[in-house]
């Protein structure tokens, strides 16, 4: 009800776009969010059980802007994070796929909130039409200038989309739980806003669940979820003050990522077998 509710007064912000009115909106809308994430919470947690493990979270602040690199296995993984974040830290906002504008509902509230919209473009399209080079970027660029009159956290699924083993053979990923991670999105983030990004939240997600799907999260039957996180000063991306990542290359934002990957494939590694081991455990204990 309270997600209904945000588009209805997203509908209103865009039938009437005045500025001063679009910032009361937006304080109301924020609200709204985190009512709705509370919402959630309180069903998956509390009312069916299930219990949510996270580890290495310490010292967020509601007034300082993040940037979350979370591994991507399922849709579950929005409502998981908006609990972690919308109590502690500006709203999470989700760099989002410009084909979600089209859906009902998701794409007006997305529009509404300003959540940053690219629209990928493949080697085919660009090399048919070379003036698409470059063009998604910009667009984020535009999108994460208005973050200082609508702040959130920056949620960038690196990896573009969710986690299977088929995906991994097809893309020819070298890590054994993850793809690999699309530099384009967290290039422009580190170059228009280092300076602004108090932490980078580097986040592993694992669930409880022999086959992870969507359904399977909601009618609980993953039991456990544990969510490791990292805290990164963007100053050690390259090693350089924050007021200098604009001038960061796109190799060193490569080089930076890769190795937060490597490691993040390793925790995924360590915690999935924690779970196993307790499954074994706790099914033992059945017999």
């Amino acid at each position: 009800m309270s997600k209904l509710f945000a588009a209805l007064v997203a509908l209103f912000k865009l039938i009437i776009p005045i500025h001063g009115i679009g910032f009361y909106l937006y304080r109301i809308m924020t609200r709204i969010y985190v009512i709705a994430a509370w919402t959630d919470h309180q069903l998956f947690w509390r009312i069916m059980g299930m219990r949510l493990e996270v580890r290495g979270l310490e010292n967020l602040h509601r007034d300082k802007i993040y940037l979350v690199l979370p591994n991507h296995q399922s849709w579950a993984d929005i409502l998981i994070l908006q609990s972690l974040l919308s109590f502690k830290a500006p709203i999470p906002k989700f760099i989002a796929k410009s084909q979600i504008l089209y859906l009902p509902l998701v794409g007006l509230i997305c529009w509404a909130y300003d959540f940053p919209i690219v629209k990928r473009y493949s080697r085919k399209e660009i090399q048919e039409r070379p003036s698409l080079r470059g063009k998604d970027r910009k667009a984020l660029r535009t999108t994460l200038k208005r973050f200082h009159e609508t702040p959130g956290s920056i949620v960038n699924f690196a990896e573009g989309t969710r986690y299977s083993p088929s995906k991994a053979k097809r893309f020819q990923s070298p890590y054994r739980f993850l793809l690999s991670p699309k530099i384009g999105g967290i290039f422009v983030i580190l170059q228009s806003m280092g300076d602004q990004l108090h932490e980078i939240l580097d986040l592993t997600l694992v669930y409880d669940c022999s086959k992870l799907r969507f359904w399977d999260f909601l009618s609980g039957k993953c039991r456990r979820v544990i969510v490791q996180v990292k805290h990164i000063d963007p100053a050690q991306v390259v090693e350089r003050e924050k007021h200098n990542l604009k001038n960061v290359t796109l190799t060193e934002v490569s080089e930076w990522i890769q190795q937060i990957w490597v490691k993040k494939d390793q925790t995924y590694l360590e915690l999935r077998a924690e779970l196993n081991q307790n499954r074994l455990i706790r099914d033992n204990g059945n017999v």
